[in-house]
């Protein structure tokens, strides 16, 4: 009889353990694609998709870079997140937002030109055309 009480505790254990792990929310951003007008302090609006992959990698299509990215909040909150330019990249620049859906953020690179963010989830994003001859929209003409 005991033994019978031992292994029910046990199963409905693994059962409660099984039903809060498939209850958890999927965290926002992982595998996510948006498609984002991006707007420059130097007077330039474009169209540019940020692809959030599940391993802290942040692709952001007219940069050519990949940043890397967690949440906000020691990498906890739900819809807060960050996200910088690693240390060989030719453009220094650093972002941070909420995104459910929606995306809204800003940024700021290392000449001091700041980014308003603004988008939508989209996992078929084509980025818009970068400026001529520039090898980034996230530079202002020289």
């Amino acid at each position: 009889m005991k033994g019978r009480g031992l292994r029910h505790s046990i199963v409905s254990a693994v059962v409660l353990v099984e039903v809060m792990v498939c209850a958890m929310p999927t965290m926002a951003l992982d595998g996510d694609t948006y498609e984002v007008t991006v707007t420059t302090s130097f007077g330039t609006n474009f169209v540019d998709c940020f692809r959030f992959d599940t391993s802290g990698n942040l692709v952001v299509d007219l940069l050519g870079q990949t940043l890397t990215f967690d949440r906000i909040n020691l990498g906890s909150a739900l819809f807060g997140w960050q996200a910088t330019s690693r240390s060989n990249d030719p453009l220094a620049i650093a972002f941070s937002g909420r995104a459910n859906g929606s995306l809204r953020g800003d940024g700021i690179s290392e000449f001091g030109e700041t980014f308003h963010l603004q988008g939508t989830i989209d996992a078929s994003c084509v980025a818009g055309l970068a400026l001529s001859g520039k090898d980034t929209p996230y530079a202002p003409a020289h």
